[in-house]
């Protein structure tokens, strides 16, 4: 497929990484990042992304972004929906944007959300959260700043 922006070739494959890898990788696809796979490089892009393994790159999913593991993420995220799933205990280096996010672990960083933010019963987060509404099940946690927007007006 080609970028309408830039005439660039895009894959539409979807990705399976079950070892290290250092590039970049683009793709109108999904991605799946294996327990024993990483991913060093300076940008990801794909439609999905599931991640059991180790990130240390930027990501922007056009979709949504799940994760499942442990340790330090260094890139920026930004997708449509993030959900850290029961199990994980993540830290954030850069700030992460979606539109809603899902939190069922620990997790340590900022996080920005245009809509709803949910830290569920075994969610921990320690750090600041900006979103248009914040929801904390009983036994969640919340150690950092709330912060509620409005939301932006439709054009």
């Amino acid at each position: 497929m080609t970028c309408s922006d830039c005439g660039a070739t895009i894959p539409m494959d979807d990705v399976e990484i079950s070892h290290p890898v250092q590039r970049d990788i683009r793709t109108r696809g999904d991605i799946m990042i294996r327990r024993r796979g990483s991913v060093t490089s300076e940008r990801l892009e794909c439609k999905d992304l599931r991640c059991y393994g180790l990130l240390e790159t930027s990501v922007k999913a056009r979709g949504d972004i799940i994760l499942r593991t442990s340790g330090t993420l260094l890139g920026a995220l930004e997708c449509r929906r993030l959900l850290v799933e029961k199990g994980s205990d993540i830290t954030f280096l850069n700030e992460v944007h979606a539109a809603h996010i899902e939190i069922h672990a620990r997790v340590t960083g900022a996080l920005v959300s245009s809509g709803s933010l949910l830290i569920g019963a075994t969610g921990a987060v320690n750090g600041d959260v900006t979103a248009s509404s914040v929801a904390i099940e009983p036994g969640g946690e919340l150690n950092g700043a709330m912060n509620i927007v409005r939301a932006k007006p439709a054009p």
